[in-house]
């Protein structure tokens, strides 16, 4: 059974704008970071990361930051979060071939709103967030679970990401990783600009 595991943010959703204006708010009483700065932190390491980081710079409570964090982040709908361009497109095209989709998230429970926000809820056979408590990325905790709890042949088996974390999860856990962007340090098995550009690497 061919499988495409997908990451969510930056991969099929794009949120970074939301997650970035988010964050500088949260921070702004205390620095004024630019979108820029936390973007490309972001991007390199995670959220939770940033967070945990300059709270302890700037010698405050990581769970209060996180607290204002959600209850803004709560107030964004979730049909707010557009689909990365051609991703229904690239979808629907790899569930004609007979290939099975899967998620896997640092995103919360949230996640499950946006899918069907857009329709594509269905579209996936199980979906991981941070909700089910497996260790965070790179740790391959997540997609070994997937993997064994699916039966997932992992020579037929791929983690699509726009990180580099997603890569070397994939790689921990023994699966094909594909990388969405224009970083040529990070070495996937396959590496695109954009999401559309897959069909060329992986089919029947």
């Amino acid at each position: 059974m061919k499988t495409l595991i997908w990451d969510l943010d930056g991969t099929l959703v794009d949120s970074y704008e939301r997650i970035t204006s988010v964050t500088k708010k949260v921070f702004a009483p205390y620095k004024d970071f630019s979108i820029d700065e936390i973007f490309n932190r972001v991007i390199k390491t995670s959220v939770v990361d940033f967070f945990m980081v300059e709270s302890e710079n700037l010698d405050l409570s990581v769970e209060e930051l996180f607290s204002s964090y959600n209850s803004l982040t709560s107030q964004i709908e979730p049909g707010d979060y557009r689909l990365m361009e051609h991703t229904k497109e690239i979808l629907s095209y790899y569930l004609d071939l007979g290939y099975k989709h899967y998620i896997y998230t640092h995103r919360g429970l949230s996640t499950y709103d946006i899918l069907k926000s857009h329709d594509i809820s269905d579209w996936f056979v199980d979906v991981v967030t941070s909700e089910d408590g497996f260790r965070r990325k790179p740790d391959p905790d997540a997609l070994n679970y997937l993997i064994t709890k699916h039966r997932l042949n992992k020579s037929e088996t791929y983690y699509i990401g726009d990180r580099l974390l997603d890569v070397l999860c994939g790689k921990a856990a023994g699966v094909g990783t594909v990388y969405i962007g224009d970083d040529s340090t990070i070495e996937a098995d396959i590496s695109v600009e954009s999401i559309n550009d897959i069909k060329r690497y992986i089919s029947i």
